[in-house]
């Protein structure tokens, strides 16, 4: 990732204050837990900030705790931050254009920046291994190679840190809202797109921006298939006829090749709309039949078993997943601040999933690893997936009086759905409602009659008897709901070890 290339000031000072911004008040002992940094050097992060954001954020503290305010909304304060960074300079001026017959000069970046000349070249030196894990190269001070992937570095920068190399201006935005609102009949655009999705947005632009640099998609198979999607037809259609009218120039098949792999890669103003259900049954038939995708779909039956049936309903909710793994763009995609670095679901089965995925990339060619935050989601799909496969909880509600078993059964039919427990009900006294099978999960009943069913019904060890007292019965709804959570998440957890021990 190209923050750890990045000055660890920068990177701290971004961290502090998300961490600052998602809390507006939280303990140094908190933040020190959270980050690993000393009480000194939050305090002096701290001060950084006040200066950098003095009238737009307030901060105060005390001796333990630190509070935090916006006094200026909608304001871009990471890439504020961002924007401190020498190294993502550095990184501009290898990818701005050179001019004709020139080579860039170091020795001017390094006095427009303050730093000697010495200094500047060690900078690019420091960012040639990032570079390189991007696919690309350096010569003659400037970034070469595949030109797709320079334009997805290009956004990334523009995008996440703030760092612009071409404007992106009015007129370019109108091009992008009559692209996308053409497929929707309802032509207003929403301010909302225009930051959500402005990675897609600048991507897009790129197309026009950066005509003088051709641009050559992989014709790996997986793509060339996808080409047979009724939407890249619509894409050629629009660009070469409103492409000459809005831009005063033609769109060629590999500029049609490469929006079309933004839309597929990058999560974009298209979701408002649906995809037709001629698309949709295509891409479904062309993921079942790539061989790559067989492949991977292979390993995760094999990895989950009967756990999850990988039928046509589960693989199409799994498409926008197996999309986002084209051409290894990872690198290039904007981690959003709101994903958590660590995932928040089983670690030992994302670590599975993400070291399946990055072995499957490496040995298949046109493919790549997921983004963190697409990694998470997957894994968090996965676990729903296993959740939503597990068979319902057996609940049993036993008495002896009808009345107390209406007023049990509908305790507890106001706790569950269908998918999560089967509810039977009995009276134990009754020889023709006595159940023939005993291997409840749970078994609700009323104090006095716990003692009762233990003596009459041979019941599996692992039975729960919960006992109600009519007095407090609506106060112990609560405390049902949370022993049908555990039991459900134990009968998860047991799903889990089985999967892991695979």
């Amino acid at each position: 990732m190209l923050e750890e290339y990045l000055e660890p000031v920068i990177n701290h000072q971004a961290l502090l204050l998300t961490i600052l911004l998602g809390k507006k008040r939280i303990s140094f002992h908190a933040i020190q837990q959270k980050t690993g940094f000393s009480l000194a050097n939050i305090k002096r992060y701290i001060h950084q900030l006040e200066e950098l954001f003095q009238g737009d954020i307030a901060f105060e503290w005390d001796s333990t705790i630190v509070r935090c305010t916006v006094l200026k909304r909608g304001k871009p304060f990471l890439k504020t931050i961002y924007r401190q960074s020498v190294r993502l300079h550095i990184l501009k001026f290898l990818l701005i254009k050179a001019p004709c017959y020139k080579v860039k000069s170091v020795s001017g970046f390094a006095r427009e920046h303050f730093i000697s000349t010495p200094s500047a070249y060690r900078l690019i030196q420091h960012m040639r291994p990032f570079i390189e894990e991007c696919g690309l190269a350096l010569e003659d001070n400037s970034v070469v190679g595949e030109e797709w992937r320079i334009r997805y570095l290009i956004a990334l920068l523009h995008d996440k840190y703030g760092i612009v190399i071409y404007e992106l201006t009015d007129h370019d935005l109108d091009i992008v809202h009559d692209f996308i609102f053409s497929i929707k009949k309802q032509q207003t655009p929403h301010p909302l797109l225009d930051k959500k999705f402005r990675f897609f947005d600048v991507l897009l632009s790129l197309s026009w921006k950066r005509r003088e640099f051709d641009v050559a998609i992989p014709q790996e198979g997986i793509f060339k298939r996808l080409k047979s999607l009724a939407l890249y037809g619509y894409l050629e259609d629009f660009f070469k006829r409103e492409g000459k009218l809005l831009l005063d120039m033609d769109f060629p098949s590999s500029e049609i090749d490469y929006i079309f792999l933004v839309y597929l890669t990058v999560n974009n103003s298209f979701s408002i709309t649906q995809w037709s259900e001629e698309d949709s049954s295509t891409l479904l038939t062309i993921i079942q039949e790539d061989p790559a995708y067989q492949e991977l779909l292979g390993e995760l039956r094999q990895l989950f078993g009967h756990y999850i049936a990988f039928d046509k309903a589960c693989i199409q909710t799994l498409i926008p997943y197996f999309r986002k793994t084209l051409f290894d763009l990872s690198l290039f995609i904007p981690q959003k601040y709101y994903y958590a670095e660590e995932y928040q679901g089983s670690k030992p089965l994302a670590n599975r999933i993400e070291l399946m995925i990055n072995s499957w990339a490496e040995r298949v060619p046109g493919v790549g690893r997921l983004t963190g935050s697409n990694l998470h989601l997957l894994c968090t799909r996965l676990e729903q997936l296993v959740r939503e496969g597990l068979p319902p909880l057996a609940i049993a509600v036993i008495e002896i009086n009808k009345k107390n078993i209406d007023i049990l059964y509908s305790l507890v039919m106001q706790q569950v759905s269908p998918c999560v427990a089967k509810v039977y009900r009995f009276n134990i006294l009754s020889e023709a409602e006595l159940p023939c099978k005993t291997d409840f999960d749970l078994i609700v009943t009323t104090a006095e009659m716990t003692a009762f069913i233990k003596e009459r019904l041979s019941l599996n060890e692992n039975t729960k008897i919960l006992d109600f007292n009519f007095d407090f019965v609506m106060y112990q709804a609560e405390y049902l709901s949370q022993v049908i959570r555990e039991l459900r998440d134990k009968q998860y957890q047991e799903a889990l070890d089985t999967i892991l021990s695979r």
